[in-house]
């Protein structure tokens, strides 16, 4: 979803979320309060709202690419092993490679960052 609907979807499904879960970003961008003018990272957005941890995974991959198994790589930002490896079993392929590095907020930035340079 975009990161403008982040929050709000958050807030829809904070009740229904399991305790043990964990979630994934793959969005790039950050979230502007517009009360407060605050600029907030994605993956925080979700870790306070759904008092879940959030990992972030950013990479240069163009969506038909991906679909078409040529080769990509992207690199997740997780603070948990256990949860590295649920990702690493779920996603990793040999076509879609995984990077792992344990500072979620670097990541995102990094990735977010990237999308502005581009504009």
């Amino acid at each position: 979803i975009p990161h403008q609907f982040v929050k709000e979807t958050c807030e829809k499904l904070k009740d229904k979320i399991k305790k043990d879960a964990f979630a994934l970003t793959l969005v790039k961008g950050f979230y502007v309060d517009e009360k407060t003018n605050e600029l907030q990272l994605v993956s925080e957005i979700i870790t306070k709202t759904l008092n879940i941890p959030c990992l972030s995974m950013m990479g240069a991959n163009i969506a038909n690419e991906v679909a078409e198994k040529v080769f990509c790589e992207a690199t997740i930002g997780s603070r948990d092993d256990k949860h590295s490896e649920t990702v690493r079993e779920l996603i990793d392929t040999p076509v879609f490679r995984l990077r792992f590095y344990p500072d979620v907020e670097i990541i995102e930035m990094l990735g977010a960052l990237k999308m502005l340079l581009q504009c």
